[in-house]
């Protein structure tokens, strides 16, 4: 199938050598992820409690796990690359996380009785990349094992407009 991908233009001069990543081959697979059980995704069905727990029963039945993704757990030391689907989440809804930050907002702001219309706006983002911690191939370790994460409202994404991205670590 063809691609209008093209490699970049951008230069690495003046940044310091370890800012930038080596360049490493990708071999792209796919994986069954749903969202994490602590989303904006999951909250907006409004599920009960029980089930919320047959959910969760749900995605440890298809291994994927309460973090979102097949054979991930929160201390699990695979690098966990991706793009696009759902994140490996160590802590917390990063989707709601991006839109308080967008939105010049605290989580003491989400707490405090904007926790509907932010999690209803939080639907809007989507995992661009996720990078886990990967000392063997990039040489990086994010924190204490932990994941970077680009997330994009959808309606960038569709138009390609990545400058609108935002940048989320997350570690143990």
């Amino acid at each position: 199938a063809g691609s209008d991908l093209s490699p970049s233009s951008a230069t690495h001069a003046g940044l310091p050598s370890e800012g930038v990543l080596p360049e490493v081959a990708v071999r792209f697979s796919r994986q069954l992820t749903l969202p994490p059980w602590e989303s904006s995704l999951i909250q907006a069905l409004d599920l009960d409690r029980h089930e919320l727990d047959r959910y969760v029963e749900l995605s440890l039945a298809l291994g994927v796990g309460e973090t979102g993704s097949a054979n991930a757990t929160e201390y699990e030391l695979s690098p966990n690359h991706r793009l696009l689907g759902h994140p490996d989440q160590i802590q917390g809804d990063m989707a709601v996380e991006c839109e308080l930050v967008t939105s010049g907002l605290s989580w003491s702001d989400y707490s405090g009785g904007l926790q509907p219309e932010i999690a209803n706006r939080a639907l809007d983002w989507r995992l661009l990349l996720q990078l886990g911690s990967d000392e063997d191939r990039l040489g990086v370790m994010w924190g204490d094992v932990g994941r970077l994460c680009f997330w994009i409202r959808e309606q960038d994404l569709r138009a390609r407009r990545f400058e609108e991205a935002w940048l989320l670590l997350q570690c143990a």
